[in-house]
C-alpha cells in the first residue's frame, strides 16, 4: 500500500468515526454524548481540511511533472 493511500484510508476511518460521533451526540439528550457531537465536529473539520491540503499538494506535484505546453515561438516562424 502506498504512503498516500494509507493516509487516505486513515482519514476515511476518522471521518466515519466523526460521523458516528456526530450522529450519536445529536440523537440523544445525554449531556456526556453532546461532547461526542462537539468532538465529532472537530474531527470532521480536521479531516476535511487535511483532505483539502492533500488535494492541493497532489495537484502541485502533478503540475510539476506535466510536460511544458507546446508553444510556437517567433524565432521558428521567422526561419520558415
Amino acid at each position: 500500500m502506498d504512503k498516500e493511500e494509507g493516509k487516505l484510508r486513515f482519514l476515511e476511518g476518522v471521518g466515519y468515526v466523526a460521523a458516528f460521533m456526530i450522529g450519536l451526540g445529536g440523537l440523544t439528550d445525554v449531556q456526556v454524548l453532546r461532547y461526542f457531537n462537539i468532538l465529532g465536529l472537530v474531527f470532521a473539520i480536521i479531516v476535511i481540511i487535511r483532505l483539502m491540503v492533500m488535494n492541493v499538494s497532489m495537484g502541485l506535484v502533478q503540475k510539476l511533472y506535466e510536460p511544458p505546453a507546446e508553444t510556437e515561438s517567433s524565432i521558428t516562424e521567422a526561419k520558415e
